[in-house]
Order: C-alpha cells, then structure tokens, then sequence
C-alpha cells in the first residue's frame, strides 16, 4: 500500500503538473528567479517563512526521516537558521526548502483552489498568521516531499491535503486584513455548531449587545440548518439520478 501511495505522489507531481526540478545556482548565492519557467512556476517560498520551514524540520525528525539521514536534525537543532542559511553545506537543502513547497502546491493546490496566480498573494497571507498556524501549513507543504520524508505515506498526504484544503479556504472567503478569527476556522472545517458558537463569543468580545449576540448565533444555526437541508436534499437527488 505504501508503495502505491509513493507511485501516487510521484504521478501527481511528475505527470499531472509535469513540475520541473528547482534550478540550481552558484554555491551559496541565494537563487535568482528561473527564466525558463513560467511565470507560476518561477515562484519560490518567501526566504520570510524559510525559518519556520527549518523549524518544522528540527522539531519533528521522525517524519523528516530522509533530512535526517544527510544532515542529523539533532546537530542541526543546536544550530541557528541563519547560521545554516550561510552554510555551503546546505546549500541543496537550501534549494530544496525554496522550491519544493511550491511543487507541493503545483500537485494539490487545486484542494483548496490555490492556482499559480494566487501564490503572491496566498503567502502574503500566510506571513501575515500566526506562528502557530504558520507551522502547520507549511508542514502540509514539507511532508508532501518525497526528497523530505518516507514516513507514513497515506496519514500525512491526508493531512497536507486537508491543511491545504482549510488555508485555502481561510484565503479565499476570510482574509480579510488577514484576521482570521476561531469562527472562520470553524467555517472552513465545516462545523456548522462551533462556528456559531463562536460567532457570539466574537461578538460579545466587541462588546455588543447581549441579545443582538444571541441573535446572531441564532441566526447562524437556522443558516447552517438550511444548508444542511439542502446539501442532504441536493446529495440524495443525485445518488437517485446515478441509479437510474
């Protein structure tokens, strides 16, 4: 099965994107934009998200299992970020840390309709996170990496797709000045209750009405009922139409 999985990833990235392989340039320069790309392919990570690219690395050997086979994350734990970054030794890593997030997002981006011309402004706002939430998108995009990890293929292609799936989503619908509120998140992973819920709590805490808040949640829940409603409705009608 594992197998199966790799042959998976390895089709998406080779066949269906047709990704090229990230261009190499002089022994410790910082790259320069590729000009025989095209344009959406050119991107890179932003150097600003390198750091928390390299503390995912670090805090989690077991998944990056095959780092840790060239570099031992255990050394490069003691080390600082722009102490590597300076490091002729890692230059590939380097490299690879630019690029292979971007590759990620050429394979599956289309979870969370994140396309070529969306990357500047998709980082923009991942920058703009927290750290916390930072981490777990660009983690999505690391353990994604067959030059990064051979671990548990089909559990952590789950979580990059879904991870993609959510900051997708957050971008499109609730980016507003990138304030991403609990209630948003809620949103995205299609919790009807908890969004509401916490609907009110933000609302009470810009110190509205207790009942205009009450409302609001209210408000909130018949939405989500009649959504549900219809998506069941919509869902039956085309298993009904497939039998027939």
């Amino acid at each position: 099965m594992k197998l199966l999985f790799e042959s998976w990833r390895k089709y998406l990235k080779e066949e269906v994107t047709r990704t090229a392989a990230a261009p190499r340039g002089p022994a410790g320069a910082w790259p320069i934009t590729p000009s025989h790309r095209d344009e959406e392919q050119q991107f890179s990570l932003p150097a600003e998200l390198l750091p928390t690219l390299f503390k995912a690395f670090v805090g989690d050997p077991e998944t990056f299992s095959v780092i840790d086979d060239k570099y031992d994350l255990k050394d490069l734990k003691n080390k600082d970020f722009e102490e590597v970054k300076h490091d002729k030794k890692y230059d590939e890593l380097i490299q690879q840390m630019l690029y292979e997030p971007i590759n990620t997002l050429d394979a599956i981006g289309f979870h969370g309709e994140i396309k070529g011309q969306h990357y500047k402004d998709f980082f923009d706002f991942v920058l703009k996170l927290p750290e916390e939430e930072k981490v777990h998108l660009i983690t999505a995009l690391a353990i994604y990496s067959d030059k990064w990890t051979s671990a548990d293929i089909v559990g952590l292609l789950a979580f990059a797709r879904g991870q993609i799936k959510l900051y997708g989503c957050l971008f499109h619908e609730r980016s507003v000045g990138s304030q991403v509120s609990p209630s948003d998140y809620h949103h995205c992973r299609a919790e009807c209750a908890e969004k509401c819920e916490a609907e009110e709590q933000e609302c009470l805490g810009q110190d509205e009405h207790e009942d205009f808040c009450t409302q609001k949640e209210l408000d909130c829940k018949d939405a989500c009922k009649e959504e549900g409603e219809k998506t069941s409705w919509t869902q039956t009608r085309a298993v009904k139409e497939q039998k027939y």
